[in-house]
């Protein structure tokens, strides 16, 4: 018996495409990816107030040499390091975590019978690190996985690309948007200005900044959530069997399972 005949065989008729990955549930995954954009959320916060600290500093005084010589200066560095390294941390985790989750989902929509999404697997995650490419080539592979696990499109396999995603430009939108405010906020610490004014205005645009990026995690949750959410609906209602079942399917019908593709000896 081939592989192809195997495959029908144990899923009760229905042929298998031997190249699509079987659906895995991702709600575990989920929940690790909402935990770490729930910590930047908060982080963002505390940078928030640890801003408006430097405001109240700033306003005591017409001079940066005022504020050396007080010490609330080296105060305020010591406390923006404090929360930078956490926040960097927590970021770093994110990225990863995330790339790991749109890979995962990109499969899922995939083996959930999606037919014609343009965007891999491997590139859902990889566009985040290609230049220029990366400011709206994620916003496509995300919008895709969104669209391709619409419950609604049942068993047709073209009938997402008519779905929305609006969930995904608002979180696309508050993306771009933080990392702008990111380049102004950097361009002002590099500015070469010290006065006081300027020291403020730099302050009061990170602060925005971190307001921006605090939506845009919230946005990100439920992007992330809402994607989980369509997956394992269209999942019921299509009565997929979980990758961790179909195994157990494959290994019942002898060693030249479907899912290892052994050609018969």
């Amino acid at each position: 018996m081939s592989p192809a005949e195997v495959a029908t065989t144990a899923t009760g008729g229905r042929q298998m495409n031997p190249t699509t990955a079987a659906f895995r549930p991702s709600k575990g995954l989920t929940t690790f990816v909402v935990l770490l954009l729930g910590a930047n959320a908060f982080l963002a916060l505390v940078a928030t107030g640890s801003g408006w600290m430097d405001i109240e500093m700033l306003s005591k005084y017409q001079t940066p040499d005022q504020m050396i010589e007080s010490g609330e200066w080296i105060g305020a560095g010591i406390r923006a390091v404090l929360v930078a390294i956490p926040s960097f941390i927590v970021w770093l985790l994110t990225v990863i975590c995330f790339c790991i989750w749109a890979v995962r989902s990109s499969k899922n929509a995939r083996s959930l019978g999606a037919q014609g999404m343009e965007v891999s697997p491997g590139w859902a995650a990889g566009w985040f690190f290609v230049p220029i490419a990366n400011l709206f080539m994620p916003f496509k592979a995300v919008s895709e996985i969104w669209k391709a696990s619409d419950p609604e499109a049942g068993a047709d396999p073209t009938a997402w690309k008519n779905a929305a995603a609006a969930p995904v430009a608002l979180w696309w939108t508050l993306w771009i948007v933080s990392g702008i405010i990111g380049g102004i906020s950097f361009q002002f610490g590099f500015g070469g200005t010290n006065s006081i004014e300027a020291l403020k205005m730099s302050t009061y645009v990170q602060m925005f900044g971190s307001v921006v990026s605090m939506l845009c995690a919230f946005a990100a949750v439920s992007v992330v959530r809402g994607i989980q959410f369509r997956q394992e609906q269209k999942a019921a209602m299509l009565s997929v069997t979980p990758a961790r079942n179909t195994a157990r399917v494959g290994e019942s019908v002898g060693s030249n399972s479907f899912l290892r593709q052994t050609p018969a000896a």
